[in-house]
């Protein structure tokens, strides 16, 4: 595995700085790169900052400083790793993580005086290490023509021995694993970056296909409480005593529940197994309903958690691809997407078994019951490995809530070529929407100076998917997501 190095080739934190992480796995993977490096291993693209208390008014204008510092960097130095972003972990450095509960919004409020504007291009991620928050700070690649930036307010801690201070018009740089100010050689190589040709043009377009579009859903209103209805009686049939000599049970329900105590009973005049042991029944009838009551009411609750996953399993995906339509190469090209209005986006579908899987465990019947004693031969048992023949690449970032934006893992795209985004990304419409949901989408790449972006419609279906036959009571279908012909 490649790993992080110096200028000098030293090899520092042992993770591949080709790209940024995207995954939380990767992430995960990263932050544990970081608690193992060594505190020497800060570089000209991470920074480690875990005792930066941002609570302090003292201590933001640090953070800010390196911030600073990152941004003016020679492109092609920096370009050396993550693709020429760099990072900086608040609350974690080699054998060290603190907890930083911070609320982004006061986080953007707190560095913007600092930051001025033009500001440096940088974005915040919270991950989870050792059951910790940990704040990231990316600061993104610098780029020809790029200003030079500079501190736009004066703050910090003035001990001198804690360099803290900052002033209004302060031009960091990055080196030796520090922020400092910025030399003669310095503004030299930041005016050369600034005045250098800005690239060529950066041109994609993003188009999305669906068929037969967007799915909409409908039920009936009375599902959940048929459901209920019909699983109270059966649990209750058993309460009733067998019908008179030739009349036959009212209903289907009926008749399969007094079928079933009938073979209960039966059971219970035969042999005994060794390794069985027959029991009578000790509880009231009352208690028993009280048991069913219960469970009927944990019914009312868990199984309408049903509905997403079969949402999701039923939903079409929407194909996204991005095209190059420029004759240059297109190196860690990152689109985002923004689906407006009430949408939820998934990449990942459930397989849909049937309610079974939602009921909560159910009362033991009434009647006499058996006793399994089988010893547990677990251990001499032999099941064959599972294989999972699927690939699997790097999955999107969503956010939902209220709208839904996805961030798909950067691809390199070669001029007038195109690459599919996702093949089976599920977007779930709420019922409030009609004719088509309206994707803004926004691209960059590391090697290309500014951003492209568009908008592109994706139709919703005209017919809502009736979800009723999958949520009758005794229902068998079931959805198997892996299967090529759905």
């Amino acid at each position: 595995m490649a790993q992080g190095s110096d200028p000098k080739g030293e090899t520092l934190i042992d993770y591949d700085t080709t790209s940024l992480p995207f995954s939380l796995a990767e992430w995960s993977t990263f932050l544990a790169a970081v608690d193992a490096a060594s505190p020497s291993d800060e570089s000209d693209w991470i920074e480690f900052k875990a005792n930066l208390n941002l609570s302090k008014r003292v201590e933001r204008p640090v953070l800010a400083k390196a911030i600073i510092a990152f941004a003016n960097r020679e492109v092609n130095r920096a370009a050396a790793h993550l693709g020429g972003r760099a990072v900086i972990t608040v609350g974690l450095e080699p054998g060290k993580v603190v907890d930083v509960p911070i609320d982004p919004a006061d986080l953007t409020n707190w560095l913007e005086p600092f930051l001025g504007d033009p500001s440096p291009r940088w974005t915040a991620q919270y991950h989870r290490h050792q059951g910790k928050q940990v704040l990231v700070i990316i600061v993104d690649a610098p780029r020809p023509g790029d200003p030079i930036y500079c501190i736009t307010k004066a703050g910090g801690d003035p001990d001198p021995g804690k360099k803290g201070m900052v002033r209004a018009g302060d031009i960091y740089v990055r080196r030796l694993g520090k922020s400092e100010l910025a030399s003669p050689a310095d503004l030299q190589v930041l005016m050369a970056r600034l005045t250098a040709t800005a690239g060529p043009a950066f041109k994609v377009a993003v188009s999305a296909t669906v068929d037969p579009g967007i799915t909409r859903f409908t039920a009936s209103p009375t599902w959940l409480k048929d459901w209920i209805a019909a699983e109270e009686l059966r649990l209750l049939a058993a309460l009733t005593p067998p019908p008179p000599e030739g009349r036959h049970p009212v209903s289907v329900y009926e008749q399969r529940s007094f079928m079933a105590a009938s073979q209960v009973l039966r059971n219970v005049n035969f042999n005994p197994s060794p390794f069985e042991t027959k029991h009578a029944e000790t509880r009231t009838e009352e208690e028993y309903k009280d048991e069913v009551r219960r469970y009927l009411q944990d019914c009312l609750v868990a199984l309408p958690l049903a509905l997403p996953d079969l949402h999701k399993a039923l939903s079409a995906p929407v194909e996204l691809d991005v095209q190059n339509l420029t004759e240059e190469n297109f190196h860690q090209l990152e689109v985002q997407v923004h689906l407006e209005g009430d949408v939820e986006a998934f990449d990942e579908v459930p397989l849909f078994e049937g309610l079974d899987p939602y009921v909560p465990a159910r009362p033991r019947p009434w009647g006499p019951w058996v006793e399994n004693r089988m010893p547990n031969l677990g251990g001499m048992r032999y099941e064959l490995p599972t294989i999972d023949h699927r690939v699997t690449g790097p999955s999107p970032r969503i956010e939902n809530g209220g709208s839904s934006t996805v961030t798909f893992p950067p691809i390199d795209l070669r001029p007038h070529s195109s690459a599919s985004l996702s093949a089976g990304l599920i977007v779930v419409a709420g019922d409030s929407l009609r004719g088509e949901v309206t994707a803004t989408w926004t691209a960059t790449a590391t090697n290309i100076r500014g951003r492209s972006t568009g908008s592109v419609a994706i139709p919703i279906a005209a017919n809502d998917v009736d979800l009723t036959p999958f949520l009758a009571y005794g229902s068998t279908l079931t959805i198997d997501t892996e299967d090529d012909d759905l």
